[in-house]
């Protein structure tokens, strides 16, 4: 079932289907594209609300994959079919609007597998320089950026490899030693 949809290169995105998480884009700059596009999560199978206003973005999404041979979404899936998602994929995409922190970055990161990121804020924070970054709001940015990664294998492997070693210092000893010296600046 997995292996099925990896036989052509792809791009990956796993995530939720809120407003901020800019699918619908996504879905543009990678039709435009002659790869994959696989989308994990549990919400891709279900109906967007068409009144619910966060769930708009959805359904703009819908419509972008309906019936598109080379958009798969698997739903959820197990800790080992994502591990072999990762370590496959041309690359991770996360081009949010808006964003806490980018778990799929760093879980990406963990098998190797570079990331487009949006050119915000919080993901300059979070990869520093160990991903590539776009314009969420610019289609051909976003392809651009994956477009790199399918040109370019050393750069591709490169990138990956930097982002493992940028999310190892992501540990509980450095958040919680990182935390306590915050909050002692603020005594």
């Amino acid at each position: 079932h997995i292996q099925h949809m990896t036989q052509t290169p792809y791009v990956l995105y796993v995530g939720d289907v809120t407003w901020n998480k800019n699918i619908a884009r996504l879905a543009a700059a990678v039709n435009n594209l002659p790869l994959n596009m696989v989308w994990v999560g549990r919400a891709f199978t279900t109906t967007p609300n068409k009144d619910d206003p966060w769930q708009a973005e959805f359904a703009h999404w819908k419509a972008r994959t309906y019936r598109n041979k080379r958009s798969f979404t698997p739903g959820f899936v197990t800790d080992q079919e994502l591990a072999y998602l990762y370590s496959h994929a041309v690359c991770n995409a996360l081009v949010s609007h808006d964003e806490g922190f980018g778990y799929s970055y760093a879980e990406a990161a963990l098998h190797s597998c570079p990331s487009v990121l949006s050119d915000i804020a919080v993901f300059h924070e979070t990869a520093q320089t160990t991903a590539l970054f776009a314009n969420p709001r610019d289609e051909e940015a976003i392809g651009r950026c994956i477009k790199q990664y399918v040109r370019d294998e050393k750069m591709r492997h490169q990138m990956g490899s930097a982002a493992r070693t940028r999310v190892g210092k992501f540990t509980h000893e450095q958040c919680e030693k990182r935390g306590t010296a915050l909050v002692h600046t603020l005594h």
